[in-house]
């Protein structure tokens, strides 16, 4: 039969509870006994005590709480980029000189923002996370004049970086913390139309710095577009994850590996070329590749 735990409680003469399941350590409490007994005219049998109304009243209360509601998420600073709102540099000064841990959100209007110089994340960024996100056809790049600079760099100790849909006409580099790309296409300078990337973007000539650079932290790469620099990716440290995204038509190789670990999934590498390795060079450290395509690439030392 039913073998759930029941304690059954008599009042007068008629009257009996039954109570489904209590604890152990409500019944130590109360002083009962827990097992299946019935009542039936006022007489307990099995065991079960008799308690008054009041006794049943308390030991009904005990039963366990309902598990708490899940805590709202903390609240996001907004912050609009472009011809409607402030420029990108006014707007990373405000942001990096705030004491306060709120993760930000970094709207990018549509048209070319531009850095008076690198964009640095490091452990002096209070922040607890950094999302630049961008209208179709933003493109983040140095000022005239700037030089052949870092776009972005990232230090240890720096929040989250994470980076959605931006056209990025310029180099990136990781030391250290977590950066993460998702629907990115990479150039060297302000677009114009030498070149177009498989998603329509028109993207510029090379650059002579890799477009990713990583020597640590962790680095993801997912549905992007990387071309346009002299090579796309070099390792040499940190783990990095490239995932269903396209690095081409590189003049120093397209991925480059001298240290850390590398995660090549479900991407092709295509139209790169290098005296070694047009595709993929690896000294040293860990690659893995998975599903990848490697098309028209060439290397005059094989």
């Amino acid at each position: 039969g039913d073998k759930t735990p029941r304690l059954t409680a008599c009042v007068g003469r008629s009257r009996f509870v039954t109570l489904v399941q209590p604890t152990a350590a409500d019944a130590l409490t109360r002083g009962v006994t827990l097992d299946g007994g019935t009542c039936d005219g006022g007489t307990c049998d099995g065991g079960s005590r008799q308690l008054n109304l009041a006794d049943i009243l308390v030991f009904a209360a005990t039963a366990p709480p309902s598990p708490p509601l899940p805590a709202p998420p903390p609240p996001q600073l907004m912050v609009a980029v472009g011809p409607d709102g402030v420029s990108l540099d006014s707007a990373l000064a405000l942001l990096l000189a705030r004491t306060d841990s709120l993760p930000v959100r970094i709207a990018l209007g549509v048209g070319a923002h531009n850095l008076s110089g690198p964009i640095r994340m490091d452990a002096n960024v209070l922040m607890s996370s950094v999302h630049i996100v961008s209208t179709e056809g933003s493109v983040l790049q140095l000022a005239e004049g700037a030089g052949d600079q870092l776009l972005l760099e990232v230090h240890e100790g720096a929040p989250p970086v994470h980076v959605d849909g931006v056209t990025l006409a310029g180099p990136i580099a990781a030391y250290g913390g977590k950066l993460d790309f998702t629907g990115v296409a990479w150039s060297s300078g302000v677009p114009n139309s030498d070149s177009i990337s498989s998603d329509g973007r028109r993207l510029s000539s090379a650059s002579s710095k890799p477009a990713l650079l990583v020597s640590g932290g962790e680095v993801v790469v997912r549905n992007s577009v990387i071309q346009g620099h002299t090579t796309g990716v070099v390792v040499s440290g940190g783990e990095v994850v490239v995932h269903s995204s396209v690095i081409q038509s590189h003049t120093a190789g397209a991925v480059v590996v001298s240290g850390g670990s590398l995660l090549l999934s479900n991407s092709a590498l295509k139209r790169n070329s290098a005296e070694e390795g047009g595709a993929l060079r690896v000294s040293a450290g860990a690659v893995v590749t998975e599903g990848c395509s490697f098309r028209e690439n060439a290397a005059t030392r094989g």
